[in-house]
């Protein structure tokens, strides 16, 4: 019995390093998307945020939310903090151009803050 248990060990070893390797991994990029939560005249970006979501789906297939942030800028040598609202979106090429158009669209100059970076995503 004793000798069993390190046969069963790397068995389960070897398994689960099969089904690791069986997970497609295909190339995408990676957009943080950050939206502010107040819009250029003051009101709250509430009411646009299901259209922004909407599209998004659209263009990329989906997005996840993070959530609720803060940051800040400097505008005119002064520290300017904002609310937003971050999302990760992935797509199979870069979407940046898109998103900030939309992002424009939505919420007003100068639309949001966009990162992105090559990635991989498995299926």
């Amino acid at each position: 019995m004793k000798r069993l248990v390190p046969l069963f060990l790397l068995l389960s070893l070897f398994t689960c390093a099969a089904v690791a390797m069986a997970a497609e991994t295909v190339p995408c990029y990676v957009h943080m998307v950050v939206i502010p939560d107040t819009l250029p005249d003051g009101s709250t970006s509430v009411d646009v945020i299901d259209e922004f979501e909407s599209e998004v789906m659209k263009l990329s297939g989906g997005f996840t939310q993070l959530g609720p942030s803060q940051g800040s800028d400097i505008v005119k040598g002064d520290e300017v903090y904002q609310d937003n609202m971050t999302y990760l979106i992935g797509a199979d090429k870069d979407i940046t151009a898109e998103l900030h158009a939309l992002t424009v669209k939505y919420f007003g100059e100068p639309g949001a803050f966009i990162m992105a970076w090559p990635g991989t995503m498995t299926q």
